[in-house]
């Protein structure tokens, strides 16, 4: 198969913009560490006793590059402290029944494991397309690194400042947390009583977990981007080959567009077999970026454009963009007009785009007919 043959081959590939990519990922990570790092031994300055922090403030040069490498090191640990730790204490405190009750829907959809987001992205269209192409590489770490090497340079730099967000974000959330803990124990023997030093570790904790919250929230959000970007952006490039085993004439190529929810596109393919379909209806995207460029590669890839604009269809903004990129690049436009039959004040408005169509139809019924004839 063409199409696994050309993925295997951008998964071997390693040309300068991977090896650039690379780099720029490895400083993305360096400055991700350092500032949490940095964040975390400021504040142990302000929380521990200051004749113990004294000793240790830098006074020369050497003070001042052994902060920066202390820094790095401090924020490597916290990276490790919140992946593995923190974050999923924290995730589980969220997501109990009484807090998550108060919590907003989208809130709620962005407060994942790393183990939900993963098994979501397995779910998506795009991951089960690529991994039907590679059954080999079956397994998500290998078909995103088969992504993230075939992706645009653009696409690639956005997955990693994702990336450096999100990790950026675990780090200062983590350093607030864990400078909560070292608080609490350092006001430990000023308590006057049991009933004190819970009370006053609770409010400190509570707190800490009300100005570490924004900061969970933007790491589980760019996380959840960073591993979903890299697929979508590889399916919606990837263009599965029509004819090559194809014996005799040529298949041509539909692109069905119009509104998604009706199933018209179901009646077009069951009644004219003759054809290789692109349906965006089906192509199980949801960022605006991403299906706008799927379908514009679809409508490019694509021999017949078969546009209908439904009497229900409550805007055609879409189907009008994909009419006129589609008449930009000489594709041939089978125009399906059931709007300006029902609602003429509209029709009016939609001159522009039947005289940019080759063939324009009242129904359905006729311009499947006239996609038959073209077989």
């Amino acid at each position: 198969m063409i199409l696994k043959a050309q993925i295997q081959s951008q998964w071997m590939q390693m040309n300068p913009e991977n090896i650039i990519t690379a780099i720029e990922k490895f400083f993305f990570e360096i400055i991700g560490q350092l500032l949490p790092g940095f964040l975390f031994l400021v504040g142990i300055y302000f929380v521990l006793p200051k004749e113990f922090v004294e000793n240790f403030t830098p006074s020369n040069s050497l003070g001042y590059w052994s902060l920066v490498g202390a820094s790095y090191a401090v924020g490597s640990a916290l990276t490790a402290l919140g992946c593995y730790i923190f974050i999923p204490i924290y995730l589980k405190i969220l997501t109990c029944p009484v807090i998550l009750w108060t919590l907003p829907k989208r809130i709620k959809d962005i407060l994942l494991s790393n183990e939900e987001i993963d098994e979501k992205l397995q779910k998506s269209a795009a991951f089960k397309f690529i991994k039907a192409q590679l059954p080999e590489e079956a397994s998500l770490q290998s078909l995103r690194n088969v992504a993230m090497s075939s992706i645009s340079s653009s696409d690639k730099e956005t997955t990693i400042r994702f990336m450096f967000l999100s990790l950026l974000s675990q780090g200062i959330a983590t350093s607030i947390l864990l400078l909560a803990i070292i608080q609490a124990v350092v006001w430990l023997p000023s308590y006057v009583g049991f009933g004190e030093g819970v009370g006053c570790t609770a409010e400190l904790f509570l707190v800490s977990l009300v100005v570490a919250f924004p900061f969970i929230l933007r790491e589980r959000e760019f996380f959840d981007r960073a591993r979903r970007l890299p697929i979508d952006c590889y399916f919606a490039t990837l263009k599965p080959d029509i004819s090559s085993n194809k014996v005799g004439k040529p298949v041509k190529t539909v692109y069905l567009s119009g509104g998604h929810y009706s199933g018209w596109q179901v009646k077009v393919i069951q009644a004219a077999k003759n054809f290789e379909y692109k349906d965006p209806s089906k192509n199980g995207l949801s960022d605006p970026r991403l299906y706008t460029e799927w379908d514009l590669e679809a409508i490019k890839s694509s021999d017949i454009i078969f546009a209908y604009f439904e009497d229900t269809n409550p805007g055609g903004f879409g189907l009008s963009l994909e009419i006129g990129y589609a008449a930009a690049l000489g594709k041939h436009i089978l125009f399906v007009d059931e709007k300006s039959l029902h609602s003429p004040e509209v029709g009016r408005y939609l001159k522009i785009i039947q005289e940019t169509s080759n063939v324009v139809f009242d129904s359905l019924d006729e311009g499947i007919d006239y996609l038959n004839s073209l077989s």
